[in-house]
């Protein structure tokens, strides 16, 4: 796990950046093809969360005890239509909610100027925010709860590169 962890610290610089205005645009439409014409605007990656399963700590181990019972620490990525990571940030222990990870991290920070008009979907762990759409919830009272509805259905099946890409 050090061994990787320091490999991908050395070369971060290098492979974690944020894509230029022309990868911008060539994602936007891209994530837009994949929702059939049908998603949010604007969308440039996607952002989740994964816990990587670690060895039994020494020290007291409940806030590495994650929902599921077993020892892990949080990475949470960035990623654009094609799998590539845009940001990564790791270490939180596995009892930490997605959202306080995103919250603490250096990318929540720099977002909003990062994104400008344009936003990342994510899952119902996070807030709604200028630059991050989590999956609209329908409770059916109107008209408006449908129109959006359809947008944000294409939402959730937008977040796949980075299930896609965490899946390891």
């Amino acid at each position: 796990m050090r061994r990787v962890l320091n490999f991908l610290q050395a070369v971060s610089a290098e492979v974690l950046c944020w894509p230029s205005a022309a990868d911008m645009a060539r994602s936007k439409m891209a994530f837009l093809a994949k929702s059939g014409g049908k998603g949010p605007r604007n969308t440039v990656g996607c952002t989740d969360g994964s816990h990587v399963e670690i060895l039994k700590p020494d020290e007291p181990t409940a806030s590495y005890i994650n929902r599921k019972k077993w020892p892990s620490i949080i990475l949470q990525a960035v990623c654009n239509d094609q799998n590539k990571f845009l940001d990564v940030f790791i270490g939180f222990p596995g009892s930490i909610h997605d959202a306080r990870m995103l919250r603490e991290s250096p990318f929540f920070e720099e977002a909003a100027a990062k994104f400008g008009d344009c936003y990342i979907p994510g899952d119902s762990a996070y807030a709604m925010l200028p630059w991050l759409l989590p999956p609209y919830k329908d409770n059916g009272s109107s008209f408006f709860f449908e129109e959006k509805k359809d947008s944000t259905n294409t939402t959730a099946s937008r977040r796949w590169p980075s299930k896609t890409a965490l899946a390891f």
